[in-house]
């Protein structure tokens, strides 16, 4: 028995894992490291769509192997998340950690969030027809994309994601 066969809907079991996913970062990442991953989740995005636009043959690759465009964005943002780890980003990242769960859990959703939507919509076509209403419309759709990547960006301001002395130091 597999274990997405337990959920009544794709739909349900993708929701399932965006909320496991929002929670596991609550446990796992610390609120002085989301800058690193607000840096690495805005990097691997813009190098894995601007990438192709200036390398043809990787353009070509990527329309052959659709899978690989997922992957290579969890890759760049693993990637750059434990790079950054070890860089001088973190005793900045440390300034700027909220201090009030609420902020964190909006923060954490905003990040993930465009995560999920982003390997949701490099997969291929046949295999996004398989979501219901719910995931398309959160999830796997233009609209979707464009407003999961401005919602952390809008998080970052209205909830000032900045240090005690101003937004830089």
């Amino acid at each position: 028995m597999s274990f997405i066969n337990l959920f009544p809907t794709l739909d349900l079991f993708v929701i399932f894992l965006f909320v496991v996913f929002v929670l596991l970062h609550l446990i796992f990442v610390k609120k002085s490291k989301l800058l690193i991953n607000f840096i690495s989740i805005y990097t691997s995005f813009a190098l894995v769509i601007i990438l192709p636009l200036f390398v043809p043959q990787v353009a070509a690759w990527l329309a052959t192997y659709y899978w690989v465009r997922a992957a290579a964005f969890v890759g760049v943002y693993v990637l750059l998340g434990f790079i950054l780890h070890f860089s001088n980003v973190l005793e900045f990242s440390g300034k700027v950690s909220p201090t009030e769960f609420i902020t964190s859990l909006v923060y954490r959703i905003g990040i993930i969030g465009l995560l999920f939507t982003t390997i949701l919509y490099f997969l291929p076509a046949g295999f996004k027809v398989q979501f219901g209403v719910a995931v398309q419309t959160l999830f796997v759709n233009f609209i979707a994309l464009v407003i999961w990547f401005f919602v952390p960006i809008f998080f970052a301001f209205a909830f000032k994601f900045k240090t005690r002395r101003g937004w830089l130091e």
